[in-house]
Formats: structure tokens, C-alpha cells, sequence
């Protein structure tokens, strides 16, 4: 809720309901306290069924997903959202569902929560969640996983709010026109007429059939390549495998925080591709291959068959417990060298408790970045029953960054360079086009050290070490041909 330069938004929407009391929360840290004088209950309208449109499904191609991300593309931005409904061909599920925008917000992209809620069908159906109006096409619909288990979503619908258009008409040949990606927004004196006084009744208006007037101008265009770079500065190179559709693409980096600043894509002539960091990362899941063994008062479980050892943040475990337990956790890397084991290093604790009554639950526990992928949990299980884990999975966390390629070329992921600075690119100017084309999953190949470069030494350099290696010839001939002579 806001008001601010005439501006204002003050209304709460959700989804009709049977409840007669509700409790409003105003977040003041912020700011000094509102006085609520007054609210209006607004009634949802049977009479006027509200207008829906069928959204194309879109799954996110990223491995390891915590939850099934789906994008749907709008068939325009700025839509006054109500709710997004969400449909599944299951006969019974409950799974909570998020809506995600990306935006734009201090030179990196942001993930805005447009809504949140659940769904489920178990006798009565709830397929929908409320949602705010969003500004951009693209939008990111989270779906839980249950135990893992992927819900398998049919249909995905956006519900809209109804909107008229109120306008003064002098003639009786009207036209409206609709669809432009270059057009500005309106500003009109009769809006601010209308918010000085009253407002005439208006009169019902039609539309006429829709009328196709061709393709439109292509809206996203090809940004501007950076400066060359020397690629040799960088030590580790990636060659990146591009989608086969589209012009926008995305890459999950794995590339450790301190590092983030000097990445780089670089093309055949090694210009820079512009491209677009999220500010915040995403979670990946990795299972991990255990080996339970149980010993005096503790469980120890030993971790192996992963990798990614950079971008790992935390490990969750599930395990076979009784109704209530309560066990410290310590998660701990073996280090070793050629003569065998040399000690242990904690990367992280916990406590693992469950409350009588309480549902079962994994446990996460927040680690620091292994070295190697020899990990080691142990449980302290005191005088009782151990307690046996039934499976571990590593949390990796990448970053995700959008760029505009061209079909058919190759490009390159640099990184790790101590001497480059964050790059700044224009490509920001753009970026609510960007965003709003549908971007496509690419992937990074394993790094490779750095090329050498020939151009590293000079060419008089090389001549150098020519001319003196014939000079030591010539020298080495003439001592030998004197020691001859005086042979004789």
C-alpha cells in the first residue's frame, strides 16, 4: 500500500472467502505509524465473470531445481493481474506455489514476489493464487515438490482485473489500436480533468472484429559488443553451449562470490557480450552417495559422489526417527595428504530436533565450501536410539546471468581474474526488453586453464634468441677448428 505524487494504490485482494473477521498488519520500521480511519468490503461479483487468459507453459531446463519453475509469457506487459490459476492432472495434491517477476533494480536483476499460496484438490479444488499486477511479460511460476515428487501442471491462467477506457468522442469513426513493443506511455490532459472534478456518466462503447495489420518491428535490439579483451589474463575458460532457439539466453555461474566481479563472455574476436547478473542466488539440489555406520552413542555418515565443490552452501538430511528426538549435528571435511588422514575441519552445526506430534522434516544445515568431497556427519545420539539418515543432498548455489547472443556463434565464460573490476554495460539501458523475452538455457563447459598466448613475447624478443644461438654456433665452430690446428 502506498500513496505518493497523487499516486496511490490501497486496496488488498484475495481470493473470495467465507471468513467474518480479518486482521491487517502495516509494516512501520520504516516509517512513522498510519492512522487507519476506515476499509470498504468490496463483494466479488458473480454477474461478471472475470477475463482469463491461457498462458503457454514454458519448463526451466536447470538441473536441480528445488521446486518445478515454469515461465509463462504475458501476452503483454503492465496487465493488471488479479491471480494466476494454476491446474494439474493429479486427482489429489497440496503444493504450495510462487510467482516470480524479474526486474530491473539498481544495475542487476531482482526476483520480485508477485504472490504466494496454495493449491490443492482433495474433494474441493483450489487452483488459485493472488497475485499483484506486474510490469514486465515474463514471469516465473514455482511449484513445491513433495518428497520430490513433480506435479504435473496442465494449464496455467491469468486472471485480469476488468478495465475500461473512458474517452471523449467528437467523431463516430473510432479506431483502437493495441500491440506496440516501441510505444510510450499515454499522457493526456483528460486524466487530469477527470481527477478535478466529477466525472460525466459515459456511454457504452463497442469494438468491431480484431484486424491483424501485420508482423511488428522486432523489440529486442542487437546490443552493441564491448571492448576486446586479453583472454589471457583470465585462468579459467569455458566454451558456451548456446540454445538453438531464440536470442536471449541464461547461464547459471558457479563461480565463487569473490569471483563474480571478473566474469566475462567473450566472442571469436573476444569483444565482450553484454549481459544482465541477478542479484541474488539460486539454489541447486545434488544427492550424494552415503555410508552409515553406527558406533558408540553416535552415527557417522560419510558423503561422496558429488562434485561442484565451489558453489556448495549447505547439505539436507532425511532420515528414519522416532516420534521425537533431539541430536547435535557436526558436518566436517576430512583432509588428508599423500601419507593418508590428517584431520578433520567443521564447516558446520546443528540441532536436529523434532517435537512430539510434530511431521517429519529434512534438516538443512548451512556449511562453508568443502575443499574436497570427503564429508563427514556426525550425530550424537547419547544413551538413545540411533538415529539412521536415509539420504543427503548438497545445496549449490549458482547465479544467474542473461545475455543476447547471436545463432550460430561461439562463445566463451572467463573468469577468475584478481585485476578485473565488475564490468558495466549499457545493455542495462535495454534490460526491461531483455527481460521480457523469453531467455533460453545455456550451459558452460568444464573450465580449461587459459591458452597461452604467442602473443606474449615480442617478435624482436624471438629474433633475439635466434641471432644468439647463431652466435654460439659460430663460436663453438671456431674453438673447435683451432683445437684441430694445434693438433696438427
Amino acid at each position: 500500500m502506498f500513496r505518493a505524487a497523487g499516486v496511490s494504490v490501497q486496496s488488498l485482494r484475495f481470493p473470495p472467502n467465507d471468513r467474518r473477521w480479518w486482521r491487517v498488519r502495516l509494516d512501520d520500521r520504516n516509517s512513522a505509524p498510519l492512522n487507519l480511519v476506515s476499509a470498504v468490503v468490496g463483494k466479488s461479483g458473480a454477474t461478471v465473470p472475470l477475463p482469463e487468459v491461457a498462458l503457454e507453459l514454458r519448463p526451466d531446463k536447470s538441473e536441480g531445481a528445488e521446486a518445478s519453475t515454469f515461465v509463462v509469457v504475458l501476452p503483454a506487459a503492465n496487465l493488471p493481474l488479479i491471480a494466476m490459476r494454476i491446474e494439474a492432472s493429479e486427482p489429489a495434491y497440496h503444493r504450495k506455489v510462487r510467482v516470480w517477476e524479474r526486474v530491473l533494480l539498481r544495475d542487476a536483476v531482482d526476483r520480485v514476489l508477485l504472490g504466494e499460496g496454495t493449491i490443492f484438490r482433495a474433494g474441493e479444488l483450489q487452483d488459485r493464487v493472488v497475485v499483484r499486477p506486474a510490469s514486465s511479460r515474463v514471469l516465473e511460476v514455482e511449484v513445491e515438490r513433495a518428497a520430490g515428487l513433480e506435479l504435473h501442471v496442465t494449464n496455467v491462467r491469468a486472471v485480469l482485473e476488468h478495465q475500461a477506457l473512458v474517452f471523449h468522442a467528437s467523431e463516430t469513426a473510432l479506431a483502437l489500436v493495441y500491440g506496440s513493443d516501441a510505444a510510450e506511455a499515454r499522457h493526456y490532459d483528460l486524466e487530469a480533468a477527470f481527477a478535478q472534478g466529477r466525472r460525466p456518466a459515459p456511454s457504452p462503447a463497442s469494438l468491431g472484429p480484431l484486424k491483424e495489420l501485420g508482423p511488428r518491428a522486432p523489440a529486442l535490439p542487437q546490443p552493441a559488443r564491448g571492448g576486446a579483451l586479453e583472454a589471457s589474463s583470465w585462468s579459467r575458460h569455458q566454451d558456451i553451449a548456446l540454445p538453438t532457439t531464440g536470442t536471449v539466453a541464461y547461464l547459471d555461474l558457479e563461480v565463487p562470490p569473490a569471483q563474480l566481479p571478473s566474469v566475462r563472455i567473450i566472442d571469436e574476436r573476444n569483444e565482450q557480450v553484454p549481459y544482465l547478473v541477478e542479484s541474488a542466488p539460486r539454489t541447486r539440489v545434488m544427492q550424494a552417495t552415503l555410508q552409515l555406520q553406527n558406533m558408540a552413542g553416535k552415527t557417522v555418515v560419510r558423503l561422496g559422489g558429488f562434485d561442484h565443490l565451489p558453489s556448495i552452501r549447505a547439505l539436507e538430511l532425511q532420515a528414519n526417527a522416532p516420534a521425537y528426538f533431539e541430536r547435535p549435528v557436526v558436518v566436517s571435511e576430512i583432509q588428508s595428504d599423500k601419507r593418508g588422514v590428517t584431520g578433520k575441519r567443521v564447516l558446520g552445526t546443528a540441532s536436529w530436533k523434532r517435537a512430539p506430534n510434530e511431521a517429519p522434516a529434512p534438516l538443512r544445515v548451512a556449511i562453508d565450501p568443502p575443499e574436497s568431497a570427503a564429508l563427514e556427519i556426525e550425530l550424537d545420539n547419547g544413551d538413545n536410539a540411533p538415529i539412521v539418515v536415509t539420504s543427503a543432498a548438497l545445496m549449490r548455489e549458482v547465479r544467474r546471468i542473461d545475455f543476447v547472443f547471436r545463432p550460430g556463434e561461439h562463445l566463451k565464460l572467463l573468469s577468475d581474474n584478481a585485476q578485473a573490476g565488475a564490468p558495466r554495460y549499457d545493455l542495462a539501458l535495454v534490460a526491461g526488453r531483455i527481460l521480457s523475452a523469453p531467455a533460453e538455457l545455456a550451459t558452460a563447459a568444464p573450465a580449461l586453464p587459459a591458452p597461452e598466448d604467442g602473443r606474449g613475447a615480442p617478435r624482436w624478443f624471438w629474433a633475439f634468441v635466434v641471432a644468439a644461438a647463431a652466435l654460439v654456433l659460430v663460436a663453438l665452430a671456431r674453438t673447435l677448428k683451432k683445437g684441430g690446428e694445434s693438433t696438427g
